[in-house]
């Protein structure tokens, strides 16, 4: 590697001097190199204000896989349960019916 940034030096000051001509100056003499803002920072708008102007909230659609299954399961039992429940009743009266 050490070969290899000599050869690369060797070779860069050779076109310099034959091609460029440039004064290379001192290590020294150069500023130091200060720091530079890259990108600007934006705020996040508000969620309330952003809500409002949306009508909705942000992100109520996104809802993550397991509280989707879990919610669906919860609606399949009560389903099931209010469907046996009518089923009974119904028996029942049918039944208060036959002997009224």
């Amino acid at each position: 590697m050490h070969a290899r940034v000599t050869a690369s030096l060797a070779r860069a000051s050779k076109d310099n001097d034959i091609i460029y001509m440039e004064v290379i100056p001192k290590l020294e003499s150069l500023p130091v190199i200060g720091k530079a803002d890259m990108v600007i920072p934006t705020p996040f708008p508000d969620l309330a204000t952003l809500t409002m102007e949306i009508g909705h909230p942000l992100f109520a659609k996104l809802v993550p896989f397991a509280i989707h299954q879990a919610a669906s399961i919860y609606s399949e039992k009560k389903d099931s349960l209010v469907k046996k429940e009518l089923a009974r009743l119904t028996e029942a009266t049918a039944i208060s019916q036959r002997y009224s």
